[in-house]
């Protein structure tokens, strides 16, 4: 019964948070670089490409599929929805590295092992092992990761629990 609490907790913060980046985005006007949105949108496309062949499916026989179950047989549709989401992710990192450093969220140096641990017991190193094998990019994920918690924190203490 406490797993099911758990998790239905977590899903309720989960509801709250995509709900108040999303009005925090949609709220945000950003400028973004033309050829930063194409890159991105290549991205996205690629990760759904990769997903599609993941699961045995050709990429351009799906796309192929409903452009002709669409009406109006667009191609550029599907470019559309990656360019959207390519927009949006662009967004929320941009929103959040924002509110991260005006914020001034810091992590001390206990937080920070405390989620390099999490890592080194899931790759079942020490985290001592774990942080010479790591390098640079992935403990600046983690610590990354660790800041991007703690600011979801600090906007569900402060959001308007009446909305």
């Amino acid at each position: 019964a406490d797993e099911i609490v758990e998790k239905k907790n977590a899903d309720l913060k989960n509801t709250a948070l995509n709900t108040i980046m999303n009005e925090i985005i949609e709220k945000t006007e950003i400028d973004l670089p033309p050829m930063l949105v194409k890159e991105r949108t290549d991205a996205v496309k690629d990760e759904n490409d990769n997903m599609l062949l993941q699961r045995g499916i050709d990429p351009e026989a799906y796309y192929r599929f409903f452009i002709e179950q669409s009406e109006d047989k667009d191609e550029a549709q599907f470019m559309k929805v990656f360019e959207r989401q390519a927009i949006r992710e662009l967004k929320t990192e941009l929103v959040t590295e924002r509110i991260i450093e005006t914020e001034k969220i810091e992590l001390s140096d206990e937080e920070l092992d405390n989620e390099i641990k999490i890592y080194a017991d899931s790759a079942q190193e020490s985290m001592e092992e774990f942080k010479k094998t790591a390098g640079d990019y992935l403990l600046n994920y983690i610590a990354y990761g660790a800041k991007q918690k703690k600011m979801f924190d600090l906007l569900l203490e402060n959001a308007d629990k009446t909305e």
